[in-house]
């Protein structure tokens, strides 16, 4: 049967719209390739739609966003659920106590993304073949009718994962662009005989796409590990509790990738721009030598292009940004830190207090929460209560805060924090309404599980270590990659020298870089 993928968003300013503007927007987004069925809810703000097996999730994501703001609403990034089920007609036969046979129908969910043991060992074994038969073709000198048919098959070998995702992320209607781009730029160096520096591109490029992929299968595995717990026997209170992590998990995909797809929206855009880049790198510079301008275009420029034009691909370092996110909500999960909106998350990166409401400082830990929050983070603690002046002055000096508000009302505390640049600690009830909050209960931004104060200093240590990595791999990517294509203008054009070697092992560390810095994000300690 179908993989039939059902998803809700929240937009805001969609009970206020009038019926005709509901009804256009109905019919814009009906008509998007992929959108099979609509249901909007203009009372709760919610949208709520079904994909086909072969429709892009992000390039529906994206029109949507689009028509939202033809109509001046607001798409929340925040709220979506998407739920993948595929439903496999297979038929077990089961004989019934009068020995009559029946056959029933079984489904079971496929997780995408997941690498089984033969997948590793398969993709494996083609690297290595690659590497044995380039090597082998690389020492055949004597045999010039035989060597160039021997380099070609290991280049081909080499390109074997890189075309594979190129089919898949097309029959699934994904972004194709960069494989395509590093693919030609690798035959166009190939073309003009460099045969060992095209087998390089080919092969990193398709080791990242492999660790890549292998990253994904770590974040699966880890569901597995609580689906399994789940179905093990162990206590009604403990499977709840994975049952809700588990819940946390669906949602927090979207999280992490909606996190990056404003970012990833201009992703054409900047590949666009380095094409360009490229192909004026190319042709233009042999014009100052037009009298030699095919010797000129030929042996030097045209080998500048192609190797600036792979260098220049952002694919890993805007999967790095989706990675770092993931691993974040991953890590706060396994702490008992639910992220339910990801930017209320960053923010907590650029606070300099924390308000404390009375719902929460009974904890048994507050002392040493409270302590881990002003010397370790270097925030300023303040106590907010609805009760007397004397009593909170009392709480303040007991916990060592730095401040307090005496008789506040709800309204009053999240005034309070808001002034302060603070996030407010408390019960659902206080934090319902509240910019930056983090909430002792299920319904908010950021929620923690049961009464230990401590997951506070450490949800906001992760924000701030996420915050920097992912502005890390944002910037480093650019200054790199700048400096590698600069290098290969001057080793060629200048030097006369093939560094495109090296300068793609240079752009090969730089990705798995940028993966373990993003991988690192969810395994240290903070």
């Amino acid at each position: 049967m179908d993989n039939i993928r059902e998803l809700s968003y929240k937009i805001n300013g969609l009970a206020t719209v009038t019926k005709d503007v509901l009804t256009a927007f109905e019919s814009d987004f009906s008509g998007v390739k992929g959108v099979i069925g609509i249901n909007i809810d203009s009372q709760n703000e919610t949208v709520k739609y079904a994909l086909d097996q072969w429709a892009s999730d992000y390039d529906v994501f994206c029109k949507l966003n689009e028509i939202c703001e033809k109509y001046n609403l607001d798409l929340d990034f925040g709220d979506n659920i998407e739920e993948v089920t595929v439903e496999t007609e297979k038929e077990d036969i089961i004989e019934t106590e009068n020995g009559e046979v029946e056959d029933i129908e079984t489904e079971e969910t496929v997780k995408q993304g997941k690498l089984t043991k033969g997948d590793i060992i398969e993709k494996i074994s083609v690297f290595g073949l690659s590497i044995i038969v380039t090597v082998v073709g690389l020492f055949l000198t004597k045999f010039p009718n035989v060597q160039p048919w021997i380099l070609m098959i290991g280049f081909t070998l080499a390109s074997y994962e890189t075309l594979y995702n190129v089919i898949v992320k097309l029959a699934e209607k994904r972004h194709v662009f960069e494989d395509v781009v590093t693919f030609i730029g690798a035959l166009v160096l190939m073309y003009l005989g460099f045969t060992t520096s095209a087998f390089v591109i080919m092969l990193l490029y398709g080791v990242i796409g492999f660790i890549q992929s292998y990253c994904e299968h770590t974040a699966i595995m880890y569901e597995e590990k609580l689906e399994n717990q789940l179905k093990s026997d162990i206590l009604e209170e403990e499977k709840n509790q994975i049952q809700e992590k588990l819940e946390f998990i669906n949602q927090n995909k979207e999280i992490c990738d909606l996190k990056t797809a404003k970012f990833s929206i201009n992703r054409t855009k900047y590949n666009i721009a380095f094409i360009v880049f490229s192909l004026l790198l190319t042709f233009i510079p042999p014009l100052f030598k037009i009298k030699s301008y095919g010797i000129e275009l030929t042996s030097k420029w045209l080998y500048v292009g192609a190797s600036s034009l792979v260098i220049s691909c952002f694919g890993c370092a805007l999967y790095s940004l989706k990675l770092t996110a993931k691993t974040s909500v991953y890590k706060c999960l396994k702490e008992g830190v639910a992220v339910n909106e990801f930017n209320t998350y960053l923010n907590l990166s650029n606070l300099s207090s924390v308000c404390l409401d009375d719902s929460v400082i009974n904890a048994e830990d507050v002392q040493g929460a409270v302590m881990e929050m002003k010397e370790d983070i270097g925030l300023s603690v303040n106590v907010v209560s609805g009760i007397g002046s004397k009593e909170v002055t009392e709480i303040k000096n007991s916990l060592g805060a730095n401040g307090g508000l005496a008789s506040a009302s709800v309204a009053s505390k999240q005034n309070y924090a808001e002034k302060h640049n603070a996030i407010l600690v408390g019960n659902e009830v206080v934090t319902l309404s509240a910019k930056n909050a983090i909430v002792y209960g299920k319904n908010g931004n950021i929620c923690v599980e049961g009464n230990e104060l401590k997951k506070v200093p450490f949800a906001i240590k992760m924000a701030i270590r996420t915050a920097k990595v992912l502005k890390m791999n944002k910037v480093l990517p650019f200054v790199v990659k700048a400096i590698l294509i600069a290098l290969i203008v001057v080793t060629k054009v200048f030097l006369s020298f093939d560094a495109i070697w090296w300068i793609v092992i240079g752009d090969f560390i730089l990705n798995v870089c940028l993966l373990i810095n993003a991988m690192r994000n969810g395994s240290d300690p903070v």
